[in-house]
């Protein structure tokens, strides 16, 4: 009961963030997508140029309003965290 209770309030926006911190830096494209928790969506067909770095939009995150861009992001290949731009 206490499971169920405690699903209903997760911050996955918050877990988000927590498991694009803990991945180590040396993680390619296709290790981050097999990683990538359920409750998140992110658009890998439509990268952003930015500087030296190429940002995948977050379009989904379970119970958040996507108020704010959201990017995974990668430099030279190798995955460099998640960024918020407004």
């Amino acid at each position: 009961m206490i499971n169920c209770i405690t699903t209903l309030f997760k911050n996955h926006a918050w877990e988000f963030h927590c498991w694009s911190t803990a991945i180590a830096g040396n993680k390619n494209v296709e290790e981050v997508k097999s990683q990538l928790p359920d409750y998140v969506n992110v658009d890998w067909q439509n990268p952003v140029q930015f500087g030296t770095g190429i940002l995948y939009p977050v379009t989904w995150i379970k119970g958040h309003k996507m108020k704010r861009k959201q990017y995974v992001g990668f430099v030279d290949g190798v995955f460099c965290g998640c960024t918020l731009l407004c």
